[in-house]
């Protein structure tokens, strides 16, 4: 592998919340040869929506995507699924417009669209909404995917604040949530949420639910490879990969 450039089929930037350590981990799972994350952090204090609100009203969001375009990135994701989804499809047109005054001729994504794409590609139209957040941003959650066409039949939020706490969850817990949460109309299973694990259980549990299950890990990493034209998928990290 040494004998070419790191990066040598795709570069991705990535935007991610700086108490946050799960994303780059199953993000390198999910990595095909040739592609490498290269990221930047912004700071982020809990998950509340009142920080989610304060993180992105500085320029920071500007900042961190000015320097990862410096770094020649082919795409630029924010991943951040409450943070792209808080303020509904406007607030994520605005967060985008944002991004895209810094990135130059970079294509500038989010978690958020990555995951309303990956849903279509699955051909959900009834999903249940399985996150770690508060009533207040499973809410607003539930509010921005019924906006863009879904019809969400349940949700459940386990009310975490502490990213910290988010990390560290179990992942027989993730599990537990996706199980509990889901329904016999849904047409799949969406577990929310960049700072919670779900790569290693993604198989199982669509084995033992018997529909596709998408992840926001899961979901920006295929979208980040659709938009590069990669189809170069790693086996074991679920059928949305399949599509």
């Amino acid at each position: 592998m040494f004998h070419v450039n790191y990066g040598w089929k795709a570069k991705i930037g990535l935007i991610y919340m700086a108490a946050s350590e799960v994303m780059e981990p199953e993000f390198y799972a999910m990595t095909p040869e040739g592609v490498i994350t290269l990221t930047t952090r912004i700071h982020f204090a809990s998950m509340t929506a009142q920080t989610i609100r304060d993180m992105l009203s500085s320029d920071e969001l500007e900042h961190c995507t000015q320097l990862l375009a410096l770094a020649q990135c082919d795409v630029i994701l924010f991943g951040g699924t409450s943070g792209s989804f808080l303020g509904g499809p406007k607030w994520e047109k605005r967060l985008l417009g944002r991004m895209e005054v810094m990135s130059g001729d970079i294509t500038v994504t989010n978690t958020s669209q990555a995951c309303v794409n990956a849903l279509k590609a699955v051909n959900a139209k009834n999903i249940v909404f399985a996150a770690p957040y508060t009533a207040d941003i499973n809410e607003a959650g539930v509010d921005y995917f019924t906006k863009q066409g879904f019809n969400v039949v349940r949700d459940k939020g386990l009310g975490m604040t502490v990213e910290r706490e988010i990390a560290t969850l179990p992942l027989a817990d993730v599990y537990r949530l996706a199980r509990d949460t889901d329904s016999p109309d849904a047409d799949a299973v969406f577990i929310s949420c960049t700072g919670m694990r779900t790569i290693p259980i993604i198989e199982t549990l669509e084995a033992d639910l018997k529909k596709p299950v998408i992840s926001a890990v899961q979901a920006s990493m295929w979208y980040a490879l659709k938009v590069l034209g990669i189809n170069d998928f790693v086996p074991g990290t679920g059928s949305l990969f399949a599509v």
